[in-house]
């Protein structure tokens, strides 16, 4: 004999608290999974988006280095002033962006030899190993800046930026770096 369905349902009080008890908790594990996947989604797409975003900035310095290749002479390099002069203009009218706030182009032993500012041009800094690496072996390498550091006291008022270097060299095959300062937003 089949019993009524409603024999089947648990015995409430006259409010229905024991029915809307479990149904409460399984509503709110619900949202607590949907909020957990939320937040997790959320935070893969923003770092591959970041990820996205530094090998754009990447790709464009390079293209930026490669830009003014001819212009990057070792007379630039030995401090010629019209040749400085002519770089430090291409470096304004073709690197320069609403993306890219500044440039610096950086000898062997630490000396900027070229900038869209033409105060940096001719001071000295120690460069960093990893700057070192890209300036000898070539390649291209992106961090954020750490505007705390004396080189990097001309490009504070911008904010957050991404450092993005280039290994390049003159026309006759010295080494130089290329650097680029790209709005980290």
């Amino acid at each position: 004999r089949a019993m009524p369905c409603w024999d089947l349902m648990p015995a409430t009080h006259s409010d229905g608290r024991a029915i809307r008890r479990p149904i409460a908790w399984f509503m709110l594990a619900g949202l607590v999974a949907v909020a957990t996947i939320g937040a997790v989604g959320f935070g893969i797409a923003r770092q591959v988006s970041t990820d996205q975003a530094i090998r754009n900035a990447r790709d464009l310095t390079e293209a930026d280095a490669h830009s003014v290749q001819s212009l990057l002479t070792d007379g630039v390099v030995a401090g010629n002033r019209s040749e400085r002069h002519a770089l430090n203009h291409a470096l304004r009218d073709r690197v320069l962006s609403s993306r890219v706030v500044r440039v610096k182009v950086w000898a062997d032993d630490g000396r900027v030899v070229a900038s869209d500012l033409r105060a940096l041009a001719g001071t000295q800094f120690r460069l960093r190993a990893e700057e070192q690496r890209v300036l000898r072996a070539g390649g291209v390498d992106a961090e954020a800046s750490d505007l705390a550091r004396p080189e990097n006291a001309h490009e504070r008022r911008f904010g957050k930026l991404l450092e993005v270097y280039v290994g390049t060299h003159t026309t006759t095959g010295t080494p130089l770096l290329f650097e680029a300062y790209v709005r980290y937003d």
